[in-house]
């Protein structure tokens, strides 16, 4: 079995590239922390996004973003300088992006939807003019 999930923000700025084939390929790290206080450790692990989920992570997300992987080790190799160097990253099956949309990277109207929505409790309180006849109540 291999199959791999972290949660964790990314590192640096997303850098889309394409292969020779034309297909969008991303490699970002992420910075996963583990424990707390005085135990807190921070891991720094390199994710392979392929695709619209990579064209989508460099469109929606940026260095700071929070997300979640779901994915597989896979071990690539190569040689420089005469030597055989390898190392081991999560090759992402799935990308969830766990912020909203960067503010900066947003529109104003898109700010002010954003905002708009994300309380669900704003009317929560407020006084109705609106009042129940006992005609309404269903007993």
């Amino acid at each position: 079995m291999n199959n791999v999930n972290i949660i964790g923000n990314i590192t640096k700025d997303i850098e889309l590239k394409y292969t020779q084939n034309n297909k969008a390929v991303v490699t970002v790290s992420i910075a996963v922390n583990e424990g707390y206080g005085e135990n807190q450790k921070t891991y720094f692990i390199d994710v392979q996004v392929w695709e619209k989920q990579a064209e989508n992570l460099q469109k929606y997300c940026g260095k700071g973003s929070k997300i979640a992987v779901s994915g597989k080790l896979i071990q690539q190799t190569w040689e420089h300088e005469g030597k055989n160097k390898s190392k081991v990253l999560v090759q992402a099956f799935n990308i969830m992006f766990l912020d909203s949309k960067k503010e900066e990277q947003q529109t104003p109207t898109e700010a002010k939807a954003v905002n708009e929505e994300s309380d669900p409790f704003q009317d929560f309180g407020k006084s109705h003019e609106e009042e129940l006849d006992n005609l309404d109540l269903p007993f």
